[in-house]
């Protein structure tokens, strides 16, 4: 019982986002059987849950664990049709971090890194047409019996391209602010003034880990991040843990 009200709450923080973000617009009754019967298909949602506790667990205290529970709610891309769809997704080489963290230690730079909160539905709409069937489990404050679907305005986890469009749209706003992508190292990013390096980042995903001179720091902290949702801001010996 524990877990089930923990699952509950978890549940519908993870779907409230859906709402927020506007991610999904509901379709039933003659609208969605007309799409149906155009040749659209439904795919299935389904829960991916955690336990983002679970290494604290000992052996024979189990019932003092508190579990920190998080789900998600992902689509099952494997039946998706991926006909024409691109799905690669450039993410920083490990040689662009390397050259990140090179740059950070000739100019003593602080190193630092970003973790950006719900990418996926901070990226730019989707252009095509993704009917998603609800979990048979239901979704929070929604008849899991109800015959309807989900039109999603926005990428969402488990989908082909949701991390190149993401990707996309990080590199267009990193652009737009002045930065410039390396041609022969996707997603490092760097910026000159006067003919002068004075910042180096490199994104993997939503993860984004940067160097800076300090006069330019808020150019990626205000300029770039304020586009997105971020969730913290690591340095120093916390970043040595990431």
């Amino acid at each position: 019982e524990k877990t089930r009200k923990g699952l509950d709450k978890s549940r519908a923080k993870e779907w409230s986002k859906y709402m927020d973000f506007n991610a999904a617009v509901k379709v039933e009754g003659d609208i969605l059987d007309e799409l149906l019967n155009e040749g659209h298909q439904m795919i299935p949602m389904q829960w991916i849950e955690t336990d983002k506790k679970a290494h604290l667990k000992r052996p024979g205290m189990e019932h003092l664990h508190e579990p920190e529970l998080k789900s998600r709610l992902v689509v099952c891309g494997h039946l998706e049709d991926a006909k024409d769809i691109r799905a690669d997704s450039p993410t920083c080489a490990t040689e662009g971090f390397n050259l990140i963290c090179s740059f950070a230690a000739c100019r003593k730079l602080r190193l630092k890194a970003g973790d950006l909160t719900n990418a996926y539905f901070t990226a730019d709409p989707i252009d095509r047409l993704l009917l998603l069937k609800p979990p048979r489990t239901g979704l929070p404050g929604v008849d899991p019996n109800e015959h309807c679907a989900y039109a999603m305005h926005k990428p969402v986890y488990g989908t082909k391209d949701a991390g190149r469009r993401f990707y996309k749209t990080f590199r267009r706003r990193a652009v737009e602010v002045g930065l410039v992508e390396c041609r022969l190292c996707r997603s490092l990013y760097a910026y000159r003034f006067q003919g002068r390096i004075v910042i180096l980042a490199g994104a993997h995903v939503d993860d984004i880990t940067w160097a800076a001179e300090p006069e330019w720091e808020s150019l990626i902290t205000k300029d770039l991040f304020g586009h997105f949702q971020l969730n913290q801001i690591e340095e120093g010996l916390s970043l040595i843990h990431i």
